[in-house]
């Protein structure tokens, strides 16, 4: 697993500062279009792939500024697979 601390701060930041948010808003959007194209690329139709990539990435960030909560790397695999088409 990435040590996330970097992720934490910038969403921190980003909450109270425009130039960072403005940052933040543009790399989120970046990498749900990267997961667009993943899920499309693993047979995904466009407008599912688009709600799947913005719902896994919603998920992600989640997960990256959880708190004290914490998730290991099975429970995340068995929800991929869960996901991903057969």
């Amino acid at each position: 697993m990435s040590d996330l601390g970097i992720e934490r701060a910038i969403c921190a930041r980003a909450s109270h500062d425009a130039a960072t948010h403005d940052v933040c808003k543009r790399v989120d959007a970046a990498r749900i279009n990267f997961l667009v194209k993943l899920l499309a690329g693993v047979g995904w139709n466009e407008e599912r792939a688009h709600a799947l990539g913005q719902w896994a990435y919603c998920a992600w960030v989640r997960y990256a500024t959880p708190g004290d909560m914490a998730y290991t790397e099975r429970p995340l695999k068995q929800i991929l697979s869960l996901l991903l088409p057969n």
